[in-house]
């Protein structure tokens, strides 16, 4: 198991439910995913804001998960980069630019 690979397969599987969540053209793609786990019992709950531009105008939609992958999706790369890195992220941002590239961004608690 590379923690690299499965750090890649994960933001690719985000990727996909994100360009598969709009309905036809778009310029970019941007989802913020919040992470919280509870220190009290350990339980985690999650939150996703999903939005697209489209010749400028940024429009706000849910993500199209039918099969409920995400939540998994952000549990077990939260897992696999703190077992690799140590990093707690909080928030990550995951953009896909208008030239097809991916751009992540995460989010720690400052202690």
């Amino acid at each position: 198991m590379n923690p690299i690979n499965d750090h890649t397969d994960i933001l690719t599987n985000l990727l996909q439910i994100m360009h598969d969540s709009v309905n036809g053209h778009y310029d970019e793609l941007k989802a913020i995913f919040e992470y919280f786990e509870s220190s009290l019992d350990n339980s985690v709950s999650m939150e996703a804001n999903f939005s697209y531009l489209i010749e400028g105008e940024e429009k706000f939609a849910f993500l199209e998960d039918p099969e409920s992958k995400v939540p998994s999706l952000i549990e077990s790369l939260h897992k696999i980069m703190k077992s690799h890195t140590g990093g707690d992220w909080k928030k990550f941002i995951l953009n896909l630019d208008a030239n097809g590239k991916a751009h992540t961004k995460f989010i720690y608690d400052e202690k």
